[in-house]
């Protein structure tokens, strides 16, 4: 074992290793630059009006079944990859989207549209005996981060419920 700069080798996997390492670091610069990028983002979000997520969510949810054809092709090429090297069927069902399945996605963000936003509602409030008003109230947090295995569904999901309380959020699922 050995410590060369960033890396770390040993003999005869040493070369893997190192390999990983650099991709780990790759990844977490990825990361952080998709952090950094919604963080400024979620500045203009939370200003955005109740009508305009919500139609923001419905026109996401129209693109999903405009690019239907699209994302199937793609989506095959994953499929293809992840079978080569040798993922579990289970999981190959999990990644695998079909029409009915983006039509799902597509019908999911379009009911988070339907809901109550929770930004701004103020959930108690008490007054103290001098006059002083103290209450919860639903604000914006900012950035979510969301590491998961490959499911598309779960993209289009998470990016609903973010979007729709003013949370912007980044992932890292599929490579493709």
């Amino acid at each position: 074992l050995r410590l060369v700069g960033s890396e770390m080798c040993i003999r005869d996997r040493g070369m893997l290793l190192a390999a990983r390492l650099v991709q780990e670091d790759r990844h977490m610069d990825y990361m952080q630059e998709i952090g950094r990028t919604a963080k400024e983002a979620s500045s203009k979000v939370q200003f955005l009006k109740q009508t305009q997520k919500n139609e923001g969510l419905c026109s996401v949810a129209r693109e999903l079944r405009m690019q239907t054809p699209f994302l199937l092709r793609e989506n095959a090429k994953d499929v293809v990859r992840v079978k080569g090297e040798g993922m579990k069927p289970a999981m190959i069902d999990r990644l695998l989207l079909t029409d009915q399945r983006i039509n799902a996605m597509a019908d999911g963000l379009e009911q988070i549209a339907e809901l109550k936003d929770p930004i701004g509602e103020t959930a108690t409030m008490e007054v103290r005996p001098n006059g002083l008003q103290i209450g919860k109230r639903r604000v914006p947090l900012g950035v979510v981060g969301i590491i998961y295995e490959s499911r598309p569904n779960v993209t289009a999901d998470a990016f609903g419920l973010c979007f729709k309380t003013c949370l912007l959020y980044t992932s890292d699922a599929a490579d493709d």
